[in-house]
């Protein structure tokens, strides 16, 4: 059997907890929202270690940005498990794309200028996402 080809490794939320994080956005909804939400920590890994899927993720949420082209909140991001946690300190400015405009990049999101908000926290889980297939967390 073939290896599964991950298009993104990252953090992942159930329904309840997207909402949970939708409800605190303040601008206006871009043409593309994203789907599902995610705090993307590698692009097209070479290696992923699948054992580590479904390792919780604490999020807290600290700012909110949304200049026409990105909507985001910038994140801190918390795992009790070493390796997860390595992954995720190796983000450059970690984030959640809410929605984009139709010709811009999601990972431009990192490049926002975040208004501070009252921080707020969200349970992930440590996963991959299929082209075919959707988030893995498990």
């Amino acid at each position: 059997m073939d290896k599964p080809s991950y298009y993104y490794i990252g953090c992942f939320f159930d329904k309840e907890e997207e909402e949970r994080i939708l409800d605190r956005r303040q601008g206006p909804v871009l043409e593309h929202p994203i789907e599902p939400l995610h705090l993307t920590v590698e692009y097209m890994p070479e290696q992923v270690d699948a054992s580590l899927f479904g390792t919780v993720v604490e999020v807290t949420v600290t700012g909110y940005g949304n200049n026409g082209r990105n909507e985001g909140f910038r994140v801190e991001v918390c795992s009790a498990d070493a390796d997860v946690q390595r992954m995720l300190d190796s983000v450059e400015v970690p984030h959640i794309t809410l929605s984009r405009a139709e010709d811009a990049a999601s990972v431009d999101t990192k490049f926002l200028v975040f208004d501070t908000i009252e921080p707020f926290s969200v349970k992930g889980r440590f996963g991959a996402y299929l082209r075919n297939h959707g988030p893995v967390t498990s």
